[in-house]
């Protein structure tokens, strides 16, 4: 069997797996700079050298940094190195405008991207973390609110509205958390210092994070696993919880850099299933992995797949409340009527696939539900009936 499909069957069988883990309530997305690629903003590399650009080019420290930019493959060391000289070059509160300028996306989001973001925020996950500062996925700054919302308070539930299509925007409840902190505050994990400062003089953010990671699975999404501390936080999970024996794995990961012998590795000695898809430019499978997500967890997603193509009737006196259902049938699938009469006559007319209608007390005795139901039985209407509480 060729590597390509051992890998697709390694991913159909993972993909399957968390799917429940996240119905279940039991998962967070870790996001890195990857899944911001698609709107185009500049890597670390590039945004290095957007803020070097400050610098006077005869200036010691913008000599020094372009030549640790200048190194064929500069790791995450050289690369922090390079940001503390500039930030102690320029001051902090100057170096941190000079990042958010770089980050800012010049010629709008890209659709790609925009779609990206909503099946992100459509797929029920327990929270969203981000080592990204950039806008693009906005969320809470880690501290004792953010980690008592994440490790003891409940959760929603995938039917919880925050979940529901629409505006993508970030959900309430536990929501996002920028670890790194964001361009928008003072706060910004990126020189040297900053990581230090976040990991030595606030031991309670390593305490969550290996709370978070004992606790729940995470789907790591878009990450490089180049940030050395979160590596050694996984090392200590694995000592204290065996990855051999761990079913359904610790942790997954969307990857395209990956061989199926490393994917098994992965899987066996370190409890991470992968999701792989194949390698191109514009790394369309990642989008497409992540819709599939979206799409069999979102349960209002799944309803209106269920729902496609059907004829769907809908009584119900206040249908401002209908705006989900429009927006998941259409206007040729969905016809609203207002009173009994229109429903009854709406059904002598023509099939129907489905007929949802509110319960409708009346004061002379029998509900709209119930003289809907009762017309339906007498003249053999054989049509699925959705009852919903509201008077």
């Amino acid at each position: 069997m060729d590597t390509t499909k051992r890998l697709l069957q390694i991913t159909e069988a993972h993909l399957s797996a968390l799917c429940e883990t996240i119905w279940d309530g039991s998962c967070v997305a870790f996001v890195g700079a990857g899944f911001s690629a698609a709107a185009r903003l500049p890597g670390w590399h590039a945004l290095i050298q957007d803020v070097a650009d400050e610098v006077p080019a005869n200036d010691e420290v913008r000599q020094a940094v372009d030549q640790l930019l200048l190194r064929p493959d500069p790791g995450h060391r050289a690369l922090e190195a390079a940001a503390q000289l500039l930030q102690d070059r320029l001051g902090r509160e100057a170096f941190h405008r000079a990042v958010a300028r770089g980050l800012q996306p010049h010629e709008g989001l890209t659709p790609v991207f925009l779609q990206r973001r909503r099946d992100l925020l459509a797929t029920p996950f327990r929270a969203v973390l981000t080592t990204n500062f950039d806008p693009l996925l906005p969320g809470d700054p880690p501290g004792p609110r953010t980690y008592r919302q994440l490790l003891r308070e409940g959760w929603g539930g995938p039917w919880d509205p925050c979940y529901w299509p629409g505006d993508a925007t970030l959900r309430r409840g536990p929501g996002g958390v920028q670890l790194h902190g964001a361009v928008s505050s003072d706060r910004l994990v990126f020189a040297r210092r900053d990581y230090r400062e976040l990991l030595f003089a606030n031991p309670a953010y390593l305490t969550f994070l290996k709370a978070l990671f004992a606790t729940r699975t995470v789907l790591f999404l878009g990450f490089s696993f180049r940030d050395a501390y979160l590596d050694l936080l996984r090392a200590e999970l694995m000592q204290l919880v065996d990855p051999e024996v761990s079913d359904p794995p610790l942790a997954y990961a969307v990857l395209t850099d990956v061989t199926w012998a490393e994917a098994l590795y992965l899987r066996r000695h370190e409890g991470m299933g992968v999701l792989w898809y194949p390698p191109t430019p514009d790394h369309r499978g990642f989008d497409v992995l992540l819709q599939r997500l979206a799409d069999a967890t979102n349960p209002v997603r799944r309803l209106g797949r269920r729902l496609a193509g059907a004829r769907v009737l809908w009584l119900d006196p206040h249908p401002t409340n209908n705006a989900l259902a429009r927006r998941l049938l259409g206007d040729d699938a969905l016809e609203e009527v207002a009173d009994l009469q229109e429903a009854l006559d709406a059904l002598q007319q023509r099939p129907w696939d489905l007929v949802i209608t509110h319960w409708g007390w009346r004061p002379d005795g029998l509900s709209n539900a119930q003289r809907l139901l009762d017309w339906m039985h007498r003249h053999d209407r054989r049509v699925p009936v959705v009852v919903f509480s509201s008077p």
